[in-house]
């Protein structure tokens, strides 16, 4: 009996565990919520790429170890999604967290903080010279 209980106990934390990873849990996004985050802010991506989201809609990504930058454009969707265009497009379902913002699509999920958002086109301070 005591086995048995263990057993159940373990599987329920299981779920427990598995039902607070879903993306589910993770708070919508409006469209002005993405527009107010993104709208000139620069974000690194990995190790070397930097992003920049100009107020005007344009896009640029910067390798900060060569200096190249490919342009684009971005905008958000009225289902709050964001999109790049750049040689081809691409759209993320975005939702939010207390501390983070998660991109989803095609089945995958990436989630970056918020606080790594930083305002302004930061690509001169982030260049390796």
């Amino acid at each position: 009996m005591f086995a048995s209980t263990i057993k159940k106990v373990s599987q329920l934390g299981l779920a427990i565990v598995a039902i607070s990873a879903t993306p589910a849990l993770a708070a919508p996004m409006s469209p002005q919520e993405i527009l107010a985050l993104f709208s000139d802010s620069s974000s690194l991506t990995g190790d070397t790429h930097l992003e920049y989201f100009a107020p005007d809609g344009s896009y640029k990504v910067t390798n900060i170890k060569t200096g190249k930058g490919s342009p684009g454009k971005w905008y958000v969707t009225n289902t709050s999604k964001i999109c790049i265009v750049t040689t081809n497009k691409r759209c993320w379902k975005t939702t939010q967290a207390k501390t983070e913002v998660c991109f989803s699509a095609k089945g995958q999920r990436v989630c970056r903080a918020k606080n790594k958002y930083m305002r302004g086109d930061q690509t001169s301070a982030y260049v390796k010279k």
